[in-house]
C-alpha cells in the first residue's frame, strides 16, 4: 500500500563496465605495466651493470697507462702511442691521451692531437679536466652524455731535457653502449623464462579470479537482479548459490540473501494480507498525514462516501464535514490526539451525493522515534442504519410499535416517577391513573378482521393522544398495555394559592376525568389505506376504570392493577367508568396475595402448593391417544385457587413465563417416567403462554425440558390460543417454525372457532392439531345443530391434515353426537376429571380403554 509514490529520476545512469570486463582491462594493464617495468628493469640493470663493469675496465686501464707513462715518457714516446692505440682496439674505447700539467698532449690515440692543448682537441674536456685538477684523488671516473665514462688519472711525469719534472694526467674516453647492449642481451635472456613463468602466474591468477570470485560475484549479481524479493521461494535460489563451490565469502553472502529473502517474502506476505484486509475491509479507513490531508483511502470509504481515492487525494477531510457535528466533538478529538491518546466516537459527515451519514470513527495518531506526529489513521464505519436500528430497539422496548405509544414498562415507570413525587409532596402531588378499553373490540375484530383491529386501535391511540394534549400538561403520559387496553396518567397539582384539604385530590381528578369523557370522541375515523370492507368510520364506547393516585399506594404497579379493577367491574357492570373502591382494594389484596404466594412457590424447590392433573384425550372416546397437563394452584391461606384466577394475574406479571416454564419440566418429566414405567406411548399437551412464546428463554428452556427428561419432541404438543396471532404474529410464527425444525414439537390452536383469524394463518403457522372450544361441543345434546360447525371444521382440518380435538365432552348425549366423526380425539369430564399423575396412571395406564369404564 502506497501512500506516497516516490519521484522517479529520469536522468540516464552512467554505463558502467561489467566486473568481468573490468577484471580483464586490470588485468592487460597490469601485464602491460610489468612487461613495460621488467623490460625498464633489465636496461636500468644493463646500464648500471655496464657502467659499474666499464668503471672497473678503465681502473684497471688507467693503471696500466700510468705506469707505461712513468716508464716509457719520454723515452720511448713511439711505443707509448703505440700502447694508446692498442688499448683502443678494444670495443667501446673511443679516446686516450696523455698531459702534462699545462694541459698540454703529449701522447694521444690520435697523433693530430699531440702537441695541441686538451681544450683545443677535445673542448667538452675541458671544463671536467679543470674539475679534476682541483680535487686531490689520484683518479676521477665522470660521466659524460648518456653513454660515455670520462677517465681521469695523476701520473708522475720524469724530468726532460727541456722541461723539468712534474705531474701529468692520463685521460681515457670509453663508450659504454657496447658493453651496456650486451650486459642488456643477457639480461633480456636471462630473465626472459622468468618474466614468461610471472606473465603465466598472473594469467593464472586472473583466471582464477574469474572463476572463483567474478563468475560467482556475476552469479549473485544476476539473481540479485533477476529475482523478486517478495516471491515465497525467491530465497531457494540464493540457498542453491550457496552450496555452489566458491569462496566462503560468497557462500556466507549467499547464505545471509537467502535468509534476508525469506525474511522479506515472509513480511511481504504478510505485508499482503495486511493490504488485502485493509482493502477488503468492511470498515472504512483513511490515512492522512499530519496536516490531515488524505494520503490514502480503501475501497469502504468509496462506497460508503462516493469519493474515489484520485478524487479525494491531498484534500484536506475537512471536506467530509456536514456542519451538524457538534464543535465540542471536533474541540474533544484534537485535544484526544494532541495528547498521542486514541480517539473514539461518532461525527455526522456528508456523502459526495449530499447525503448526511453518521460515522462511528476511531482516529489514531501515529508518531515518529522523536514522539512527532507524523500521520493519522482513521477507521469508520457508517452507523446509519445500526444508530437507527438501536434507537428503533431502544423505542420498541418502551413502546407499543403498533400505536407507538409507551408500552406498559414504560408506563410504569412513569407511574413510579409520579408516585414517587406524591410521597415527597403529599398535600401538593397527586395523579388521575385511568385504564382505558374500546366496548365491542372484539366484535369489531371478528367481522373486519386483524388489520381493521390494528387500523381501529390506532385510531383509538390518536384520539387518546390528542385529548390528553389538548386537555392536560405535557407531563401526561398516554399508552397501550394490551389488545385493546388503554391508561392515561393524568399529573395533579394543587395551586399554592388554595387552602389544602383531604379530598383535593378526588375533587381534582374527578374534574380530569370528566374532561376527558366529553373530549373522548363517540365515533373513530380509520386511518388510510383503508380495505373495501371497512368503514370509514365506526362507532365507539369508551370504558374507563379510574383511580386517584395518592401517597395512599407503595407501588406504580399497584396502582396500575386497581385501575384495571376498576375497569374491570365497568365491564362487569357495563358501565362507561368506574372508580377504583374499597371493594376493589379487597380484590387486589386477594391477587396481591396469590400473585406473591405463587411467586414464593415457583422459587422454592419442588414448588409447594403447585401441581400438574391430567385428562385425557381419547380416540373416537374409545382408545387412550395422549393427555393433557393442566396446572392446579392451592394456595396456605385461601385454599384452592381456580385457574380462572391465578393464570390471568400471571399473565399480567412476568410470573407467566417462570410459571409455563415449570409446567412444561414436570410434564415432560412424568411423561417420561410413564414411558419407562408403563410402556406410555401417546401424546402430551401443554398449554403454552403467548408471552412464553415469543420470550427468547423460552427455546433453551424448551431443550432443557426434553434434554432431562428424555421425552421426544414429536410427542410433545404445544397448545396457544388465537390470541398470540393479535399481540406478535410474525415473531411467534418464527419461533414455531424454528422450534418444529429444531425439535420436532407440535402445536395446537386451543378454543378453536372463538377467534378470529385462524383460518387466515392455517397456512402459515406448522399447526398439527385444533382443538373445538368446549362451548360448542357442551351443547351438542340438547342442540344438534352445532353439528354443521363441528363438521365445518372437521372439514377443514382434513384438507390441512390436521387432527382435532373436541373439549368438553360432558355426557354421554355429547359423546353419541360425535360418533359420526371417527377421527375425532374426545377430551371432557364423561372420560374424566382431570386427576394427579398416580390416579390416572392407574386408571389409563393400566391397559383398559374408556369403554372398561
Amino acid at each position: 500500500m502506497m501512500l506516497e509514490q516516490p519521484p522517479t529520476s529520469t536522468a540516464v545512469p552512467r554505463q558502467r563496465l561489467s566486473a568481468q570486463l573490468e577484471a580483464a582491462l586490470v588485468q592487460f594493464v597490469v601485464w602491460v605495466v610489468s612487461v613495460a617495468l621488467w623490460v625498464g628493469w633489465v636496461f636500468w640493470f644493463a646500464a648500471a651493470k655496464a657502467r659499474e663493469e666499464g668503471e672497473a675496465y678503465l681502473l684497471d686501464e688507467l693503471a696500466q697507462i700510468v705506469r707505461l707513462a712513468e716508464t716509457l715518457w719520454p723515452a720511448r714516446r713511439d711505443l707509448l702511442r703505440q700502447e694508446l692505440q692498442r688499448h683502443l682496439a678494444h670495443d667501446g674505447d673511443r679516446a686516450a691521451a696523455i698531459l702534462d700539467g699545462a694541459g698540454t698532449i703529449l701522447v694521444a690515440h690520435d697523433p693530430r692531437w699531440a702537441g695541441h692543448p686538451l681544450t683545443q682537441a677535445h673542448p667538452p674536456l675541458a671544463p671536467l679536466w679543470e674539475r679534476f685538477r682541483t680535487q686531490r684523488s689520484p683518479y676521477w671516473i665522470t660521466r659524460s652524455g648518456a653513454d660515455n665514462l670520462i677517465a681521469f688519472a695523476r701520473w708522475a711525469q720524469p724530468p726532460t731535457t727541456e722541461q723539468a719534472a712534474g705531474e701529468g694526467t692520463v685521460v681515457l674516453i670509453y663508450d659504454l653502449t657496447p658493453r651496456t647492449v650486451a650486459a642488456r642481451n643477457t639480461a633480456l635472456a636471462e630473465g626472459m623464462p622468468l618474466l614468461f613463468a610471472f606473465l603465466l602466474l598472473f594469467a593464472a591468477t586472473g583466471v582464477w579470479a574469474q572463476r572463483r570470485i567474478l563468475h560467482p560475484l556475476k552469479q549473485l549479481t544476476h539473481a540479485l537482479a533477476e529475482t523478486d524479493p517478495s516471491a515465497p521461494q525467491a530465497h531457494e535460489r540464493f540457498a542453491q548459490i550457496a552450496a555452489l563451490p566458491q569462496p566462503r565469502e560468497y557462500s556466507e553472502l549467499a547464505v545471509h540473501i537467502a535468509r534476508a529473502y525469506a525474511q522479506i517474502a515472509a513480511q511481504h506476505s504478510e505485508l499482503r494480507l495486511l493490504a488485502r484486509a485493509l482493502e477488503t475491509s468492511p470498515a472504512a479507513i483513511v490515512i492522512t498525514d499530519a496536516q490531515a490531508n488524505l494520503l490514502w483511502c480503501n475501497p469502504a470509504f468509496t462506497h460508503t462516501t462516493g469519493y474515489s481515492l484520485d478524487e479525494v487525494r491531498g484534500k484536506n477531510v475537512r471536506f467530509l464535514k456536514s456542519g451538524r457535528t457538534a464543535d465540542g466533538v471536533f474541540r474533544s478529538l484534537w485535544e484526544t490526539l494532541a495528547r498521542g491518546e486514541t480517539w473514539q466516537g461518532e461525527l455526522i459527515n456528508r456523502r459526495k451525493n449530499g447525503e448526511t451519514y453518521i460515522a462511528a470513527a476511531v482516529i489514531t495518531p501515529v508518531r515518529d522515534d522523536t514522539g512527532t506526529t507524523t500521520h493519522y489513521i482513521a477507521i469508520e464505519f457508517d452507523a446509519t442504519r445500526e444508530k437507527a436500528l438501536a434507537e428503533r430497539i431502544a423505542f420498541a422496548e418502551s413502546h407499543d410499535l403498533l400505536t407507538e405509544l409507551p408500552n406498559r414498562s414504560a408506563f410504569t415507570e412513569s407511574v413510579a416517577h409520579q408516585l414517587k413525587r406524591c410521597h415527597q409532596s403529599p398535600e401538593r402531588e397527586a395523579g388521575l391513573l385511568v385504564a382505558i378499553d374500546l366496548k365491542g373490540f372484539r366484535r369489531f375484530n371478528d367481522r373486519y378482521g386483524s388489520a381493521a383491529g390494528d387500523a381501529l386501535l390506532k385510531a383509538a391511540a390518536r384520539a387518546l393522544t390528542r385529548c390528553t394534549h389538548q386537555l392536560f400538561d405535557q407531563e401526561s403520559v398516554v399508552a397501550r398495555l394490551g389488545a385493546d387496553e388503554f391508561a392515561l396518567l393524568v399529573p395533579l397539582m394543587r395551586p399554592r394559592a388554595t387552602a389544602p384539604t383531604s379530598d383535593w385530590a378526588e375533587t381534582a381528578a374527578t374534574a380530569r376525568l370528566a374532561q376527558l369523557r366529553a373530549c373522548l370522541p363517540n365515533e373513530l375515523v380509520l386511518p388510510e389505506p383503508r380495505a373495501p370492507n371497512w368503514p370509514n368510520q365506526t362507532p365507539v364506547v369508551w370504558r374507563l376504570g379510574a383511580v386517584c393516585l395518592t401517597a395512599a399506594f407503595t407501588s406504580a404497579s399497584d396502582a396500575i392493577a386497581a385501575a384495571s379493577l376498576a375497569l374491570a367491574r365497568a365491564k362487569r357492570d357495563d358501565l362507561p367508568f368506574a372508580w377504583y373502591d374499597a371493594q376493589d382494594a379487597q380484590q387486589l389484596t386477594r391477587q396481591m396475595a396469590i400473585l406473591e404466594a405463587l411467586q414464593r412457590a415457583l422459587t422454592t424447590p419442588d414448588a409447594p402448593g403447585l401441581a400438574l392433573v391430567w385428562q385425557p384425550q381419547l380416540k373416537n372416546g374409545v382408545t387412550l391417544a395422549g393427555a393433557e397437563a393442566l396446572v392446579r394452584f392451592h394456595h396456605p391461606e385461601l385454599g384452592p385457587i381456580s385457574p380462572a384466577e391465578f393464570i390471568p394475574l400471571a399473565e399480567q406479571s412476568d410470573l407467566i413465563v417462570t410459571l409455563g416454564n415449570w409446567v412444561l419440566r414436570e410434564a415432560t418429566r412424568q411423561a417420561a417416567a410413564w414411558q419407562r414405567e408403563r410402556g406410555f406411548t401417546g401424546t402430551i399437551s401443554v398449554n403454552l403462554s403467548p408471552r412464553q412464546l415469543v420470550s427468547g428463554d423460552f427455546p433453551p428452556q424448551l431443550a432443557a425440558a426434553l434434554a432431562e427428561s428424555g421425552w421426544p419432541g414429536s410427542r410433545l404438543t404445544l397448545e396457544i390460543t388465537e390470541n398470540i396471532l393479535i399481540s406478535a404474529p410474525e415473531q411467534a410464527i418464527a419461533q414455531m417454525r424454528t422450534l418444529t425444525r429444531e425439535y420436532a414439537v407440535q402445536w395446537a390452536i386451543d378454543d378453536f372457532g372463538t377467534g378470529y383469524s385462524s383460518l387466515a394463518y392455517l397456512n402459515d403457522l406448522p399447526v398439527h392439531e385444533l382443538k373445538i372450544d368446549q362451548r360448542f361441543i357442551r351443547r351438542l345434546g340438547e342442540h344438534p345443530e352445532g353439528l354443521r360447525l363441528v363438521r365445518a371444521i372437521v372439514s377443514i382440518a382434513e384438507t390441512f391434515e390436521l387432527r382435532v380435538v373436541a373439549e368438553g365432552v360432558e355426557d354421554d348425549a355429547c359423546a353419541a353426537a360425535l360418533a359420526p366423526f371417527p377421527s375425532l380425539l374426545h377430551q371432557g369430564w364423561r372420560y374424566g376429571r382431570p386427576a394427579p399423575a398416580a390416579e390416572f396412571a392407574t386408571t389409563w395406564l393400566a391397559g383398559r380403554d374408556a369403554t372398561k369404564r
